[in-house]
């Protein structure tokens, strides 16, 4: 009886310990944003959000069109928009961007007008 107490003692000590440094995860270094074809008239956003203990937001990538347009937004919480890019056949960009935070829901969104390309774009904190 005794050995039988240990043994799930020792199971149920050693399942705690173990699942519970999976979880260290720092959920600041995510990337919000896209990694994908783009389409002719797609029309994609992401939404971030940000708290009070961020200082600035960082917004990094490639975007490269093939043909058609394609046009790029990053919008504050209050609306403004702090960049704004339109894009045409044959243009590739690559971006490392830095903009002050502002607290509330960061928008990135993209809208192919024809525009055929890839886009691995991203928003982080």
């Amino acid at each position: 009886m005794k050995t039988i107490f240990y043994f799930i003692l020792a199971v149920s000590t050693f399942l705690t310990f173990s699942c519970t440094k999976h979880w260290d995860y720092d959920f600041e270094d995510m990337k919000y944003g896209f990694n994908s074809e783009i389409h002719p008239y797609s029309n994609e956003y992401i939404l971030m959000k940000v708290n009070d203990n961020t200082t600035e937001i960082k917004l990094k990538g490639k975007v490269e069109v093939s043909c058609g347009s394609i046009e790029i937004e990053v919008i504050q919480p209050d609306g403004t928009i702090v960049f704004e890019k339109e894009m045409t056949e044959n243009e590739g960009i690559e971006l490392n961007k830095t903009f002050q935070a502002q607290k509330g829901y960061w928008k990135l969104k993209y809208e192919s007008n024809g525009g055929k390309g890839f886009i691995d774009l991203y928003l982080n904190q």
